[in-house]
Formats: structure tokens, C-alpha cells, sequence
């Protein structure tokens, strides 16, 4: 067991339980969450989900001073809860820059592709963060924060892929629906072109993402992949009629004059 991540995780499941929460008092809960009542986004993208995957990676480098970025990453957390937004952001910033800078020391050992689709989803949290640290506007900053999450997932669902036979339609497919993604943040009406997008998501993901195949193979891998599959189905099954409500609160984004 690897004892540093015992400094990052009481971080985590802060950021977790205070995201539930936050989400709570959003629909309408009376919950008292002080200062962090307004941050549910910021929390549950980069202080639980962020400082999560990064300190993920880090495991993987095996190198201490890395460590430090998910601690700073988790420790913005604390800044929400203390009404400190302004520090918080800072410090979801720094993540995010060692997020990518993780990426592309994984991408000096392994460059594959996926690692790239990956690197990019890092480089949207990174642009979401600084948005709001120097506007204060989060409706600038959430395109971004959506498409870390969607690129993250679906580049590891394809870094999962490659112990599955090799499908001739994966890239292009996977080619086709990324380069969706990238006019988002750009474009008038931001809600109708991310609605789009992650309707193709939840058309892709599925049938290239390794969720599909059969399980029917001895021992740990029969043991890792139900539960793999049986995981990921409600995400897909949310993806579909999600897509579906942004077009309907469609408005002209904020980014554009």
C-alpha cells in the first residue's frame, strides 16, 4: 500500500461529501454549507474529481514531489469551505498545470493516443479554472469543465480498450466524434452545441469503449470487468436524456459579444 495517498485522500472524500451536499442545497435543500453553498461545479470537478484523477497518475510516476499537486489541488477544499474562493481557484489552477504536466511525462514513457485525448481534457480543466479565477464567471468556465470530464472518461475507457480485439472503426469513429468537441466553447448558443456533443457521446462510448464485450474469460478478469461495465451503463443511460435538456435552456454564451 502506497502510504502517501493517505495524505490526498481525506481531501477527496471532503470534496465528495461537501460536492453531495453543495448539489443538495442547489435543488433546493436547506442545508448550511456557509461560504461553499455556491461552489457545488467547482468541488465536484476539480476538488474531488480533479485532485482524484490526478493523484491516480501520480501513483504511477512513482516520483514524491509530484505529490504535491494533489495536495494542492485537495486542499482547495478547505479554501471553499473557509470562504476563500479566490486561493481556491489558485490552487485548482496549479493542479490542473501538474495534471498536464503529468500527462506529458506519461506521454515521454507511453505516447499513446489516448494519453493525448487525456492531456486535453487536463488543458480544459486548466482553461476552466483560470477563466473564473480572472472573471469570476462560471457560466465561462463550464463548457470547459464538461469537456475535461468527457475527454478524461473516454480517454481512459480507450486506455482500457487496447486489452479488447481491435475494432476498425474505433479511430475514425472516435476521430469523428472528438472533433465535435473543440467549436463548443465558442460558439453562440454554448448549450445546444454541448448537448450535441454529448448526445455522440453517449452513442460512441458504448459500442468502442469496452462496456459491451462479453465477459467470459477466467479468473480476476471476469472478477474486474462486471463491475466495470455494470458502473458505467447508468452513465451512459444519463448522457442521452441530458443531451437532449441543454438545448432546451440554450442561450447565447457568455464568451461572445
Amino acid at each position: 500500500m502506497n502510504k502517501k495517498i493517505f495524505a490526498v485522500m481525506p481531501f477527496v472524500m471532503i470534496g465528495l461529501i461537501t460536492g453531495v451536499f453543495t448539489g443538495l442545497t442547489r435543488m433546493g435543500w436547506s442545508i448550511p454549507m456557509g461560504a461553499a453553498g455556491g461552489e457545488h461545479g467547482a468541488i465536484m470537478v476539480g476538488s474531488f474529481l480533479g485532485t482524484l484523477i490526478l493523484l491516480e497518475r501520480v501513483v504511477v510516476l512513482k516520483k514524491r514531489w509530484l505529490y504535491l499537486f494533489p495536495v494542492i489541488s485537495g486542499s482547495s477544499i478547505l479554501l471553499f469551505l473557509y470562504g476563500r474562493p479566490e486561493t481556491a481557484f489558485l490552487a485548482l489552477s496549479i493542479g490542473a498545470a501538474g495534471l498536464v504536466l503529468v500527462y506529458l511525462m506519461l506521454l515521454r514513457l507511453y505516447p499513446e493516443y489516448y494519453f493525448y485525448i487525456m492531456l486535453t481534457g487536463a488543458l480544459t480543466w486548466l482553461a476552466g479554472n483560470v477563466m473564473v479565477l480572472h472573471t469570476g464567471s462560471y457560466p465561462r468556465a463550464s463548457t470547459w469543465w464538461i469537456l475535461f470530464v468527457l475527454l478524461t472518461v473516454t480517454g481512459e475507457r480507450l486506455e482500457l480498450s487496447k486489452f479488447l480485439p481491435d475494432r476498425p472503426l474505433k479511430s475514425p469513429c472516435f476521430s469523428v466524434w472528438s472533433s465535435l468537441f473543440w467549436p463548443a466553447p465558442f460558439l453562440r448558443h454554448t448549450e445546444r452545441a454541448v448537448g450535441f456533443r454529448v448526445w455522440a457521446s453517449s452513442h460512441w462510448q458504448p459500442g468502442f469503449s469496452g462496456t459491451t464485450s462479453r465477459v467470459n474469460r477466467s479468473g480476476r478478469k471476469v472478477f474486474t470487468a462486471i463491475p466495470a461495465a455494470s458502473c458505467f451503463w447508468p452513465i451512459y443511460g444519463w448522457q442521452l436524456p441530458a443531451s437532449c435538456f441543454w438545448p432546451a435552456q440554450s442561450r447565447p454564451s457568455p464568451t461572445m459579444p
